[in-house]
């Protein structure tokens, strides 16, 4: 049972094994087939309720574990992704971009990932601009391992999230905000698809995310974009079996 309520439970209760990746498909438009996989955090507790990150994040904040939440995210992936030739990604905080400890820890994982350039880092848009002089550096040691880093939630076109355009990511993840703005708004469709072109000269990649109407897949292919994730092309699943069919 998934539901939307704080998670209350005490620090000496908790184990941080309770908390497991589910997995959500990143779908190719050109072919519907998966391209790669986000891995979301979930916690299940005693009675089998699953709780999302926005539910029980405020007790791994107060109790400082994030960093322990990404190592125990990064190898249950890992090992998840052991014999399956397919790219993925983990949400990371913007402490992380100032913390060697995460691009050690990922050293020591890539002995386990089957090819270079298949584990991807979520960044939100919030926490990309807090930390904004120090992604062109965090961004350069990761391409040294060959792991990409995304911005995740760009729900805006502001001049500050244009300066994260400008940067060396792996990708963009727009919010379905920014898609339904292009939609009835000519200008913001024009400097959109502007902003999508250019990104594919750079050989990034731009994904739709919240995807959860028929009706949007003709605004994004118009604009461009060849990536989607939400609803509509898959709910996030425990096990990749399960994903198998997308």
């Amino acid at each position: 049972m998934l539901i939307n309520e704080p998670y209350t439970l005490s620090s000496p209760a908790f184990s941080m094994q309770s908390i497991i990746p589910f997995f959500q498909s990143i779908i190719d438009l050109d072919d519907f087939g998966v391209a790669r996989y986000e891995c979301l955090a979930r916690l299940i507790d005693q009675s089998a309720t699953t709780y999302k990150p926005e539910n029980f994040m405020r007790f791994i904040e107060r109790e400082a574990y994030n960093s322990k939440l990404t190592d125990h995210m990064l190898m249950q992936c890992v090992h998840s992704f052991e014999y399956q030739n397919m790219p993925w990604n983990i949400n990371i905080t913007a402490a992380e971009c100032q913390d060697l400890h995460l691009l050690h820890h990922l050293r020591s994982a890539l002995d386990y990932v089957p090819s270079f350039g298949h584990i991807g880092l979520e960044l939100s848009l919030t926490d990309a601009l807090s930390v904004l002089d120090d992604l062109p550096q965090f961004i350069a040691q990761c391409r040294e391992l060959k792991v990409g880093v995304f911005v995740d939630n760009i729900n805006n076109i502001s001049s500050q999230t244009q300066q994260i355009f400008a940067l060396d990511f792996a990708g963009f993840k727009l919010s379905e905000q920014v898609i339904a703005s292009a939609s009835i708004d000519a200008d913001m469709f024009t400097y959109l698809h502007a902003i999508i072109n250019r990104a594919h000269t750079k050989n990034q990649m731009v994904v739709a995310e919240y995807v959860e109407q028929d009706t949007t897949l003709p605004l994004l292919r118009q604009l461009g974009i060849r990536y989607a994730q939400g609803y509509l092309l898959g709910k996030p699943k425990q096990t990749l079996a399960a994903l198998s069919g997308h």
